[in-house]
């Protein structure tokens, strides 16, 4: 976390992100476009959705998703709720 990167350098540079960029957190330069997805400013974790997000929070006391049995780490570096299929994972109607 810290420093820069590409994508905050064109942001100073040109007011922006750029074209089709989408999200970007500029304390761990993760980015994502999708809208369905939350990043948590405390600890930098991208969740599937707000409501997965809020499992990794207790009556405003902020928890590691490491230690919340209700979430999991997908390959992609999301945690979604346990149980969960992801949304790659559904059949195409």
């Amino acid at each position: 976390m810290g420093g820069t990167c590409e994508t905050c350098a064109y942001a100073n540079a040109h007011g922006w992100y750029g074209p089709g960029h989408g999200a970007h957190c500029r304390v761990c330069h993760a980015s994502w476009k999708s809208m369905a997805l939350a990043h948590c400013t405390v600890c930098h974790e991208t969740f599937s959705t707000n409501g997965t997000a809020d499992l990794h929070w207790r009556r405003s006391t902020h928890l590691d998703p490491r230690g919340v049995a209700a979430l999991r780490l997908a390959d992609d570096g999301i945690w979604h709720a346990a149980g969960a299929r992801p949304a790659h994972w559904q059949a195409a109607s």
